[in-house]
């Protein structure tokens, strides 16, 4: 996967960061402004009733290829109860 960010700026009102694996986005998180709910699509899916979402990277390289790693929690109807679904991925270095 390659890391590509977008951070948000002074002059821009959408914060944007996605991965990519083989040219689409694998997960994609978007806000409008600093405090809003995230639009979040992941594996090309858009999940909804977000509770909550983690995401890291970190390298140690200068070729910025290191792992990611990204949880989300959100709440979905399974038999008419509320339940929540925990989805994610942790790279393997």
């Amino acid at each position: 996967m390659v890391y590509r960010p977008r951070y948000l700026s002074r002059k821009e009102n959408k914060s944007i960061v996605a991965v990519y694996g083989n040219g689409e986005p694998y997960l994609r998180i978007e806000l409008d402004q600093p405090n809003s709910v995230p639009t979040i699509s992941y594996d090309g899916k858009e999940i909804e009733n977000i509770k909550s979402v983690e995401y890291s990277w970190e390298t140690g390289t200068s070729s910025y290829e290191s792992q990611n790693n990204f949880l989300i929690e959100y709440y979905k109807r399974i038999n008419d109860k509320p339940r929540i679904i925990k989805e994610g991925f942790e790279s393997v270095w």
